[in-house]
């Protein structure tokens, strides 16, 4: 819980409303802290050994690598974005983010897995966008030996010629699932197994 500073004033100068309206700001201010979220600017951390739940205000983010298994991160409004890269190392859920391009981030918005570490994620309902003719490279790609699902997200803007999904040659192409999606990039997916995508 962050340090808040507040000026003491002696309980015998204080009025019924200032005293009401302290409890108030109290009781608000515990709630918010209660949802635990992540202010935009600070470091996305996962600070437990495993089952972290990452819940990112509205703002723009930097980027992160996920090495703690089961991490959840999701945006937790509709203005939450991250501009830099997402490396997935562990197992992990990706929810509600609006990946954007960025001075810093031409590349992958998202990379699940390495090739000698395989990870298994699940991407859903972000959006992942690409200036056209700055960024040319793909938006999410997958590992050899990792496996995603990718359901209700928005590809838009590049990425030109390549596809908005890049699953390593070597994965067969079921080991990345594009469910219910929308791909708005003019390329089509590539090694992918695409259902339900408009």
């Amino acid at each position: 819980m962050p340090n808040v500073l507040e000026y003491y004033v002696p309980q015998s100068f204080r009025t019924e409303a200032e005293v009401e309206n302290k409890d108030i700001r109290d009781q608000n201010r515990q709630l918010l802290y209660s949802l635990d979220l992540t202010d935009p600017g600070s470091p996305i951390l996962e600070p437990k050994i495993d089952n972290n739940l990452i819940t990112l205000s509205g703002g723009e983010y930097g980027g992160a690598v996920l090495e703690r298994d089961a991490t959840l991160l999701r945006g937790g409004t509709g203005s939450s974005s991250v501009v830099g890269k997402i490396e997935v190392h562990a197992n992990a859920v990706i929810d509600g983010i609006y990946f954007d391009s960025s001075n810093t981030n031409h590349t992958e918005h998202v990379v699940v897995g390495r090739k000698d570490s395989p990870v298994k994620a699940v991407i859903r309902n972000c959006t992942f966008n690409k200036n056209k003719g700055l960024d040319t490279s793909v938006m999410v790609s997958v590992a050899e030996g990792s496996q995603a699902i990718i359901i209700g997200c928005i590809f838009k803007g590049g990425p030109g010629t390549a596809s908005p999904v890049l699953n390593d040659p070597a994965n067969a192409a079921g080991d990345v699932q594009v469910i219910g999606s929308l791909n708005l990039t003019g390329s089509a997916f590539v090694n992918v197994t695409s259902t339900g995508t408009l």
